[in-house]
């Protein structure tokens, strides 16, 4: 649900809706690679693309997920 939400604020610009979604998703399954794609995403529009490549790199390296995979690009 957390996710739903996070993804419907991300849609109509609410990055920090978007963020706090995926965070409540991150602290109910702390290994969710969508959750951690989003929130790493979130930071990135923010203009805080340290602590996305924090949250990118919290991800295994194989783990594939577009918001994560352009994270990790950026």
């Amino acid at each position: 649900e957390a996710l739903a939400q996070a993804k419907e604020s991300m849609e109509i610009g609410d990055v920090g809706g978007a963020a706090q979604g995926f965070a409540t998703a991150l602290s109910l399954d702390p290994e969710n690679i969508k959750a951690l794609g989003g929130l790493a995403r979130c930071y990135l529009m923010g203009g805080d693309a340290e602590r996305a490549a924090e949250i990118a790199a919290m991800a295994p390296e194989a783990a594939s997920d577009p918001d994560l995979d352009a994270v990790r690009a950026a």
